[in-house]
């Protein structure tokens, strides 16, 4: 079975509820066949969005179409999409077979094309075996495979889901996402997925659409949005990144300089500082962007600082490192840990320093607001 994903547009869209406006001016175009995720902490209106989406509730100002379709107020069951809610909202009393078949029987389909579409289904899902299985008989991942499988039955070319993972553990999480992604790309169909997990949105999605307080922060591939953050909410939401005050010196060739601290500096790219001398930024580095070594002579571009911590993590170590000259503020690295033991111990001075290309730089005023 393989869909014809169709294009999903939201044009400036906008929704209050009372006096509070929780989606403001969302403007987003989702490719037919795109896996995309909409990304933010609770309250961002990513759900509202969804809903808005599947009918479940109206903007008050905008346009929402699918393929040539203007979808703004047309009821939900004539949208013709999909939809896996947050608790799967599998009816109990019935079968799997008889969930899944659910749909094709609201839109009288002959019982003999239900059972062929129900097979394919659950051989999709990798569920044979399981069609006469109650709910309640089943794992959660289980579940959500079957809610995937009812969703997907009457073949819609718009799939939305409403953080479907949530109420999984990690292990079962992350297989259910490769699950997702897998039978997704073999139908073809159209994804807009709700989380608030940003390393499900990263391996899940084609791109991503990162939400906070009801705008549109930035919409990019999910390698974009971690190394090219277009601004310090991003920056901070996707992943873990170090933020530090500094001040901007000068440059040195086509190399900016910043200065954290009278003993302390770091360098980016010159094109990335777009500031005058004396002013205010915040610079962001990623930990794993940081490299950490016994003291010797500090390159330019790095600082001295003294370990506090060095914790074992698996495949790498973390190392918590208070800056020379900045009491009481720490940096975290994040170093391979490649089978060794880790040559530092709290108390240790060391060297501290990151590739300019890997330095970003917002303003004073914009970090504070984010």
């Amino acid at each position: 079975m393989i869909l014809k994903g169709e294009t999903v547009i939201l044009e400036k869209i906008e929704k209050n509820f009372a006096e509070t406006a929780v989606v403001r001016d969302v403007s987003i175009a989702v490719q037919a066949g795109e896996f995309l995720s909409l990304l933010g902490p609770s309250g961002s209106g990513k759900t509202t969005l969804l809903m808005m989406i599947a009918g479940f509730e109206a903007p008050n100002r905008g346009r929402i179409s699918v393929g040539t379709r203007d979808i703004t107020f047309e009821a939900p069951n004539k949208r013709n999409v999909g939809m896996v809610f947050q608790r799967y909202a599998l009816f109990p009393h019935m079968t799997v077979a008889q969930n899944i078949a659910f749909p094709l029987r609201m839109r009288r389909c002959s019982r003999a094309q239900a059972r062929d579409r129900v097979d394919a289904m659950l051989a999709m899902v990798r569920l044979e075996g399981f069609a006469d299985r109650l709910p309640q008989q089943l794992s959660g991942g289980q579940q959500q495979r079957v809610a995937v499988a009812r969703a997907l039955v009457a073949e819609p070319p718009v799939l939305l889901m409403d953080e479907p993972l949530s109420a999984l553990d990690k292990k079962l999480r992350e297989t259910m996402q490769l699950e997702i992604k897998r039978i997704q790309k073999r139908l073809g169909v159209t994804v807009v997925y709700v989380t608030h997990d940003q390393e499900e949105a990263l391996t899940m999605s084609d791109r991503v659409a990162v939400m906070a307080d009801g705008e549109l922060m930035q919409v990019g591939a999910p390698i974009d949005l971690y190394h090219r953050p277009a601004n310090a909410f991003v920056a901070g939401f996707i992943g873990k990144m170090n933020f530090l005050e500094g001040e901007y010196i000068g440059h040195d060739g086509d190399e900016a300089v910043i200065r954290l601290s009278q003993t302390a500096t770091v360098k980016c790219p010159i094109s990335s500082a777009t500031a005058v001398a004396g002013q205010r930024l915040t610079v962001a580095i990623r930990p794993e962007d940081l490299s950490v070594r016994p003291s010797g002579d500090v390159r330019p571009g790095g600082f001295k600082g003294r370990v506090e911590a060095a914790l074992f993590v698996g495949a790498a170590y973390v190392v918590l490192v208070a800056i020379d000259g900045r009491a009481g503020e720490v940096v975290e690295a994040r170093l391979p840990a490649n089978g060794g033991s880790l040559p530092l111990v709290p108390g240790d001075i060391v060297d501290v320093f990151a590739e300019p290309s890997a330095v970003r730089l917002f303003s004073h005023q914009q970090r504070q607001a984010a």
